[in-house]
């Protein structure tokens, strides 16, 4: 991968982002063997508030800017968010209708960070991610051929 990180070519950036969300869900997954999953949904929710206010503050020179930039900052998080909310919904309500899947969908509370997926083999793992493997796409990126 590039060491600049403002110059990520599409297929970095979207390697960086499947990465990153796996990391994420693996912590909330291991959270989840410890405290309430609806209260692991709530702090990650909170830390993403936190972390991207953290990220607009960055961003102004001083507090006129800062003020100036909060509407459309807030406007773009909520707006990403509500897409890749309905994304997911959308994607896991297709996954009702597949009943070679619900044992996966189950086994999610769990810490793996891959799934093993048999390819019509039966046999041998193909190692996608679990965004991957259940949507068949890099989330909210770019379409993904999938070989399910």
């Amino acid at each position: 991968m590039s060491d600049d990180k403002t110059s990520l070519s599409d297929e970095e950036v979207n390697l960086q982002f499947r990465e990153i969300a796996d990391a994420f869900i693996d912590l909330a997954n291991e959270q989840s063997n410890a405290f309430n999953r609806e209260n692991v949904s709530l702090a990650l929710l909170y830390a993403a508030a936190r972390f991207n206010a953290f990220i607009v503050a960055g961003h102004a020179d001083d507090a006129t800017a800062y003020d100036r930039d909060r509407n459309s900052a807030f406007d773009y998080f909520t707006g990403e968010y509500r897409r890749m909310l309905e994304e997911n919904l959308d994607q896991y309500r297709e996954q009702f209708g597949q009943l070679k899947y619900q044992h996966l969908i189950r086994q999610w509370g769990l810490n793996d960070s891959t799934v093993s997926c048999s390819k019509n083999t039966g046999v041998e793992p193909c190692g996608h991610s679990k965004t991957e493997f259940l949507t068949g796409r890099q989330p909210g990126i770019a379409k993904f051929t999938s070989e399910h």
